[in-house]
């Protein structure tokens, strides 16, 4: 998993921590490779997550990401 820098572009941080978070994040990732159909759901609250770089086709049969939110309470 890569962090993006720009992500911390206006914000101080640690050099040294980022790096130690990256050495973490490498030791512990799983990758999860999906099938067509397949769906995947990942609580943002509980995990990192990441996407493999790809070469889209442009044929209709490249991978496709929908996005969904889900809430407990409408108010």
């Amino acid at each position: 998993m890569k962090i993006h820098r720009t992500i911390y572009f206006y914000l101080r941080y640690d050099e040294n921590a980022l790096a130690q978070l990256q050495l973490v994040l490498d030791r512990i990732k799983k990758s999860i490779c999906l099938k067509a159909g397949d769906l995947l759901i990942v609580d943002n609250k509980r995990t990192v997550h990441g996407r493999t770089n790809f070469v889209p086709s442009y044929n209709f049969k490249d991978r496709w990401l929908q996005r969904a939110k889900v809430i407990k309470k409408l108010d």
